[in-house]
């Protein structure tokens, strides 16, 4: 469903031409915003390129790569038009903007047809669901402030979508919270180049409730280490599961497997941490980082409960009740 404010307004959702319609949102939200002088905070969460893949028709057949491909080029064509109505304000040299993905391709993923609709991930090993290979959780990022970072600028150090939290309360001048732990750092020292390496030093990976992976950023040098605690269930010979991977069916790796991924970001060369003390010396710092970090969480009630999941039909949201079908009036 489509909510407006607190009213459904569409029910059940149309997937075509929604790219459109959450474009024109959000450069009327912004266009209200410079008519009253009122700085502002947009979050524009497209559904495209997650299944199922539905494009408006001016985009049907655009490109050689299927639906993907024509997804692709209607999120290029929203994201164009809202750059444009920055720059049409005079807001675009005012605006911090930053794009970036949830996750890398699903490559289990299949149309009816056998059509690749969940992405490509080049190099990389594995895709969506597949606990912290670097197909299911390394994505790019684009940032743009001009006068603030430098155009052209290339950042290959590892950071996480939790930074953004952190990165955008510092630029709006704001605090972050001190009574709890932060995970996310604030990334401007280094999108600006005044810092040249990651601020963090270790980022714990889980898949659902169980740690997958640590990946170790050392303070000096340019390595990048990961020692893998669980792997996906893979078919024989390939990096794909039989339908999806999940955490529950992955692999316990004894001992864990190292990688070095600054030459070795495809992990196809794994790592036997006995085979050198240097190799052994990493995977002990890399252990006792995860040790700290489990002595530091605080159990919560686990969201994804068979409790919390059941579906309770009073609490379902539906539009014109009893029939719960509707289309937003203002596109209809």
């Amino acid at each position: 469903m489509l909510m407006r404010d607190f009213e459904v307004v569409e029910q059940p959702i149309r997937l075509k031409g929604l790219t459109e319609r959450l474009s024109k949102e959000g450069i009327e939200f912004m266009e209200s915003r410079k008519k009253d002088k009122i700085p502002f905070f947009l979050v524009l969460s497209y559904t495209h390129v997650h299944t199922a893949i539905e494009v408006a028709e001016e985009f049907r057949g655009r490109t050689k790569h299927g639906r993907y491909g024509d997804a692709v080029e209607e999120l290029d064509s929203g994201i164009g038009k809202v750059m444009a109505s920055l720059q049409n304000l005079e807001l675009a040299d005012n605006t911090i903007v930053y794009f970036t993905s949830d996750n890398g391709g699903h490559k289990e993923e299949r149309g009816l047809n056998g059509e690749i609709d969940g992405g490509y991930n080049g190099i990389f090993k594995g895709g969506k669901a597949q606990g912290a290979v670097e197909g299911a959780i390394r994505v790019p990022s684009a940032v743009k402030w001009p006068g603030k970072i430098p155009a052209g600028t290339t950042v290959d150090e590892p950071t996480w979508q939790m930074d953004m939290f952190t990165t955008m309360a510092n630029v709006m001048n704001i605090s972050v919270p001190m009574e709890r732990q932060i995970d996310g750092q604030n990334l401007l020292p280094l999108l600006s180049g005044q810092e040249k390496i990651s601020p963090h030093e270790y980022f714990v990976h889980y898949c659902g409730e169980d740690v997958h992976a640590v990946r170790y950023r050392p303070r000096a040098g340019r390595k990048v280490w990961k020692l893998v605690y669980n792997t996906p269930n893979y078919l024989p010979g390939q990096d794909t599961c039989e339908y999806l991977c999940s955490c529950q069916s992955s692999i316990t790796l004894d001992p864990p497997v190292l990688y070095e991924l600054t030459s070795d970001p495809g992990e196809r060369q794994p790592i036997k941490t006995s085979t050198s003390k240097e190799y052994q010396e990493i995977a002990n710092k890399i252990n006792m980082a995860l040790h700290h970090h489990k002595d530091g969480i605080v159990p919560v009630e686990k969201q994804f409960s068979l409790h919390n999941l059941w579906w309770q039909p009073r609490l379902q949201i539906c539009c014109n009740f009893p029939i719960c079908e509707c289309i937003d009036s203002k596109y209809s």
